[in-house]
């Protein structure tokens, strides 16, 4: 199975279980040709698993490039995971790099949480 085919399974599956439209809650991307989940899907998924966040922690930080420390735990299991959230002019266009950084963070952490950021 290719990368492309295992993400299209993972996303149909992200969109059946957590009611996510797929033309809204995902995009594509330039880049890879890969739809990605949207921010505000990965946040539906978060409030749906009883996903929360610690305050971020500034872990690096050197303008342009911006670099956080975001920690979740899902309420019911007690699980958490900690990953960082990365911003620079490189990968990021907007004039807002803090923002851009912990949503960055904050997906990876409930992607993690749900056992699908390892399918890309």
């Amino acid at each position: 199975m290719t990368k492309q085919e295992k993400q299209a399974t993972l996303n149909k599956a992200l969109a059946d279980k957590y009611g996510l439209n797929p033309a809204e809650h995902f995009w594509k991307q330039k880049q890879s040709g890969l739809w990605i989940v949207s921010h505000d899907a990965v946040m539906v998924i978060a409030e749906m698993e009883g996903i929360t966040f610690s305050e971020p922690k500034e872990n690096w930080e050197k303008l342009p490039n911006i670099c956080i420390l975001i920690t979740a735990t899902q309420t019911e299991t007690g699980k958490s995971v900690w990953t960082f959230g990365e911003s620079s002019t490189e990968n990021n266009r907007n004039n807002y790099p803090w923002a851009m950084a912990e949503k960055r963070g904050k997906d990876r952490a409930v992607l993690m949480l749900i056992d699908a950021y390892q399918y890309g």
